[in-house]
């Protein structure tokens, strides 16, 4: 009944994308962030998410392309297009993982990440289109923030425990809830799939909620960030407020002369009370294994910088074997972990970096540093296009696209697709806010 129930969430969003594609795409962000599985079988046929996503797509390509016969604004389209393609080409050069392996992992991932973004630049005209999208994400998200703040009280998670058995997934719960370090026992993951997944799903939300409200000086603003902000510490994932930090470190060079004074007497006052004293209770270990991350005494658990060059070592080592210019092929790591589970250097290959050098060698490391690139020329071109007067949105932005690098340089690439979704919401809210034209597209 309840598989049911989840399979229809999808047929409905695929039956809304011949009417009104705006529902559709709606339902699917939701599906994205309130669901952590999708796969189904009917008449043992096997249907997934990215199924019912690409189906969606080729209607929007029918409606959009064929019927109103509307111009592409090839903004976003332009740099997933050239990750494809050359991505694609260095596969027939990667002999690390079968070619048929390569293109079935670079489909999933194209599918599942670059998809919705391309469709939500295309099909969001006016600022309603966009606030439908923001009102949507705000509700998900305050029912993932009470429903991981009940998760951290009572120390279970009968959701995703329920749909682990239910679609026959490894239940994360499980596993994570029984880590203990420094005396603070389990991760929490609300509704998702992984706490790092929530981890980033949480710091991407308190960059993006500034920009999603056009008024921030209001209750519902306070609450919700107030309850992002609590998750964000209870669910015991020391990258994700790492980079939140980073990243609010860096905007907070752009803050006004009394902003930065007081900004950095509070980090002072936190930092001094810290240092002797348990101000964060059980938290302390977690603040200390920030502030000394190298420090053995002060180990909370987790990677250590020493392990992170000893596992950058061994993902250069692998990525000599596989081929320096191409390197083991695309989707080698996922096909490792999944056939012998964690690697004796690398274990889950817990960086971005070790992946792209490992999978796609030099010409992976220059296509995701040009995928990363674009994201922030795309932002300094909306604020151009957008003149905006003040410009703490562009820095807002900015903070956002380094403190995602900064994560996934650390744990690996939770989140993307949802960081994608966020980032178009973003400069969508910000190109179409106070305009009565639909006229948007940037000039190149």
């Amino acid at each position: 009944m309840v598989t049911a129930f989840f399979f229809i969430w999808l047929i409905l969003a695929l039956i809304f994308a011949i009417f009104n594609l705006k529902v559709s795409l709606g339902l699917l962000i939701a599906y994205l962030l309130l669901v952590p599985y999708s796969s189904f079988k009917l008449s043992y046929i096997p249907i997934e998410f990215n199924y019912v996503l690409l189906a969606i797509f080729c209607i929007f390509l029918v409606r959009v392309g064929l019927l109103k016969k509307e111009s592409f604004d090839l903004t976003f389209i332009v740099p997933f297009l050239i990750f494809v393609i050359f991505t694609l080409m260095g596969s027939f050069f990667s002999h690390g993982l079968e070619l048929s392996k390569q293109l079935s992992s670079l489909r999933s991932f194209s599918i599942s990440s670059f998809l919705i973004p391309i469709m939500l630049w295309q099909i969001c005209k006016e600022k309603s289109d966009v606030d439908f999208f923001i009102r949507i994400i705000l509700f998900c998200l305050t029912i993932m923030c009470i429903y991981g703040i009940f998760c951290a009280i009572t120390g279970q998670n009968p959701y995703i425990t329920f749909l682990s058995n239910l679609f026959n997934k490894q239940n994360n719960y499980q596993i994570f809830s029984q880590i203990e370090r420094a005396g603070i026992l389990g991760k929490i993951q609300s509704t998702t799939s992984h706490p790092m997944l929530w981890s980033a799903i949480l710091f991407l939300a308190l960059f993006a909620l500034y920009v999603f409200f056009d008024t921030r000086n209001n209750l519902q603003f306070y609450i919700l960030v107030s309850l992002i902000l609590i998750n964000l510490l209870i669910c015991n994932v020391r990258s994700g407020i790492f980079a939140f930090i980073l990243g609010m470190a860096y905007l907070f060079t752009h803050f006004s002369l009394r902003l930065k004074l007081f900004s950095l007497s509070v980090i002072v006052f936190m930092l001094a009370i810290s240092i002797d004293t348990s101000l964060f209770g059980k938290y302390q270990p977690l603040v200390d294994s920030m502030i000394y991350f190298n420090d053995p005494a002060k180990s909370y658990g987790g990677s250590s910088l020493d392990m992170r060059l000893l596992q950058l070592d061994g993902a250069i080592s692998l990525w000599e074997k596989g081929g320096i210019i191409f390197g083991n092929g695309f989707g080698w790591c996922g096909y490792y972990s999944a056939q012998y589970g964690d690697h004796p250097v690398l274990l889950g290959f817990e960086s971005i970096l070790f992946v792209m050098i490992i999978e796609n060698g030099i010409m992976g490391i220059i296509l995701y540093g040009f995928v990363y690139l674009s994201f922030f020329r795309i932002n300094y071109l909306v604020y151009k296009k957008a003149k905006i007067i003040q410009k703490m949105e562009y820095w807002i932005i900015t903070s956002y696209l380094i403190s995602y690098i900064i994560f996934i340089l650390v744990t690996g690439m939770f989140g993307f697709n949802l960081f994608l979704i966020f980032l178009v919401i973003m400069f969508l809210k910000i190109l179409l806010k106070n305009k009565e034209t639909s006229s948007y597209a940037i000039e190149k």
